[in-house]
């Protein structure tokens, strides 16, 4: 005889918390090939219903995602799916060109969020380190909500097992004593991290956006826009100036006048591509991608992350 029965769900989000879906979509926007993610394919590829509110969802945790995308990088993805490339499977599976064209290009930066730590053009698949402190942020805030829920039944508890509820703090006032005092430098250190974290993660995105625009104005020779996305970076810049020492902030001044006189020339030459055809140009680019991409990085988060049993902690470089 059975004495409970299966409860059959109407969709995914039925069965799942909100912390399982966010954990979910977490993962594929850390692992997907393609780092700019549809709200659409994201509901589709976890089996979420149409009017589950993703949206407000990613918009709720903008410490781990970042909302919509610059328009052009926008459009060189529209480019590619016309073309057939990278195509997410539920475009992919309209048969109809012209339907499938429309589909295509009807998309706005408005349909699509991507990773804090995956915000430049073609970046790579998260770090595993990164991906278990996003897995451990979103389970630390479950856990917040479930004690906040739960301190209701506190004093009614307390109130009739007073003996037993004064030994228990006795004995959680302890411990908690002895373990702040074995990792209190780790945990301040982490605190510290956390709080000004958001703040740095998102200024970065922000500057990478106006360094990617101000290399495309460059290449199209633009100039009107390169001067606008020029004082952009600078602006950009003053917001992350705070975190950096002043040899990274000196650094950063020197690199970003290089970039535009680099720049500057390169829209002045008569040949729209000519900077891709000389190697002189070629490795004056690369030079400064590598210190936005990866020397202003270092210097802006100045940790490295590692994951141990009890949870993630940050080396000084």
């Amino acid at each position: 005889m059975r004495l409970f029965a299966k409860k059959k769900f109407e969709s995914i989000e039925d069965s799942m918390t909100e912390a399982g879906i966010l954990s979910a979509v977490w993962i594929l926007a850390s692992n997907d090939e393609i780092p700019l993610m549809l709200y659409k394919s994201t509901r589709l590829r976890l089996g979420l219903s149409d009017n589950y509110d993703l949206e407000g969802l990613i918009k709720n945790h903008t410490e781990l995602f970042r909302q919509k995308c610059p328009e052009f990088r926008l459009e060189e993805w529209k480019k590619d799916m016309l073309k057939g490339k990278r195509l997410p499977l539920w475009i992919k599976e309209i048969e109809n060109l012209e339907e499938r064209k429309k589909v295509i290009n009807d998309l706005s930066a408005n349909d699509i969020f991507r990773s804090q730590f995956r915000a430049t053009v073609d970046a790579e698949k998260s770090d595993i380190s990164i991906i278990n402190w996003g897995l451990e942020h979103i389970e630390r805030n479950r856990k917040a909500v479930i004690e906040s829920k739960d301190s209701r039944w506190k004093w009614l508890k307390e109130g009739i097992l007073p003996i037993l509820s004064i030994f228990v703090a006795l004995v959680a006032v302890i411990t908690s004593t002895w373990i702040q005092y074995t990792n209190i430098d780790k945990q301040e250190e982490l605190k510290k991290y956390e709080i000004s974290f958001k703040s740095r993660a998102d200024n970065y995105s922000s500057l990478m956006d106006s360094y990617e625009a101000a290399n495309e104005s460059a290449i199209f020779r633009d100039n009107d826009n390169l001067q606008k996305n020029l004082r952009q970076l600078e602006s950009e810049f003053y917001k992350i100036k705070p975190f950096l020492s002043k040899e990274a902030r000196n650094n950063f001044v020197s690199n970003y006048r290089e970039l535009g006189t680099f720049l500057n020339e390169t829209v002045s030459k008569e040949k729209e591509l000519q900077r891709f055809i000389n190697l002189a140009d070629m490795e004056k680019s690369l030079k400064f991608k590598t210190y936005f991409s990866e020397t202003l990085f270092e210097d802006l988060f100045e940790r490295s992350p590692y994951v141990t049993s009890s949870g993630v902690y940050w080396t000084v470089r």
